[in-house]
């Protein structure tokens, strides 16, 4: 598997922006977050190798963490897999209902040819992607980011002071060595007469790529409804994977669609689950995710 973009050094500065810590269990990076009396919650996201339990242990007394948490970096169809989950459980882990890595994504092979790559799509989103040329939708790399900014808020409602304050940091430390910014404008006219028309100069829809080493990543992404009815994001999709082979990347990750392992969960997920699914990248299911609480430690 790629070597997950968390452990980027950059993901690590922003992290730390956002009040995390960082550590070392037997190699392997943690993220530590500090309350008040309660000592440290801890994130392990997706370890190449998961240590082992008694290090596991020694090193939660030692920090003083009241929760630990691990997304292994292994899928299903590894033949360590089913070990390394036995492992955990039999360790006092349990299954996390409600995952803070995806569980699941689709992985697109940049290695092939763009003629390809776009052959492989669905048609309906192959002809999304036309229409979207049809309707005059263009596709820029951009340093607006008060535009995507204001519109992921909106999209995101009350919440959306938050992500725009992760948001901030998040491009502080990717843009532009490790991250673009590509926002879809209706810049030409509209083939047919009856398309809508919007203001040239305000973005209908965006995307945030980031990328380390190998592996880009569909970090961010939003889009007004008039966007959505221009077809800007599948032209936006479109236009990130042919970025992502410019950079030198081989594979391009959708960071995350519904698993039916975790109905819940994914309920939230379930929209863009179809979008994503429409451009037949592989499948590929991750181990779960795994939860450890000070309690059960004797």
């Amino acid at each position: 598997m790629p070597e997950d973009i968390r452990h980027s050094p950059e993901f690590q500065n922003f992290m730390k922006d956002l009040g995390w810590e960082t550590g070392k269990i037997d190699g392997q990076l943690i993220y530590l977050r500090k309350f008040p009396i309660l000592g440290y919650f801890a994130k392990m996201p997706r370890p190449d190798r998961v240590p082992s339990f008694s290090k596991i242990k020694s090193y939660c007394k030692k920090k003083k963490i009241f929760q630990l948490k691990i997304s292994p970096n292994m899928t299903t169809d590894n033949v360590n897999y089913s070990g390394v989950k036995k492992q955990l459980l039999t360790s006092g882990f349990k299954i996390d209902k409600f995952p803070f890595n995806p569980t699941t994504t689709i992985y697109f092979d940049l290695k092939q040819s763009e003629e390809n790559l776009f052959n492989s799509f669905s048609s309906a989103k192959r002809r999304g992607i036309r229409r979207a040329s049809k309707n005059g939708i263009v596709i820029e790399e951009s340093d607006d980011f008060k535009s995507f900014e204001w519109m992921r808020w909106r999209q995101f409602g009350w919440t959306g002071f938050m992500i725009s304050h992760e948001m901030k940091h998040l491009f502080r430390y990717f843009y532009p060595n490790y991250g673009t910014l590509l926002l879809a404008y209706q810049k030409k006219s509209p083939v047919d007469s009856d398309v809508p028309r919007t203001d040239s100069e305000k973005p209908v829809a965006g995307v945030f790529v980031i990328w380390y080493k190998h592996l880009a990543v569909y970090w961010y992404a939003s889009a007004w409804k008039i966007g959505k009815r221009l077809q800007a994001p599948s032209l936006l999709i479109w236009e990130s994977l042919k970025l992502a082979k410019r950079k030198g990347c081989t594979v391009f990750d959708c960071d995350g669609i519904a698993d039916s392992r975790f109905p819940e969960a994914s309920k939230p997920w379930l929209g863009f689950t179809k979008f994503k699914e429409g451009f037949n990248g592989k499948v590929v299911e991750f181990s779960e995710n795994f939860s450890w609480s000070k309690k059960l430690f004797r």
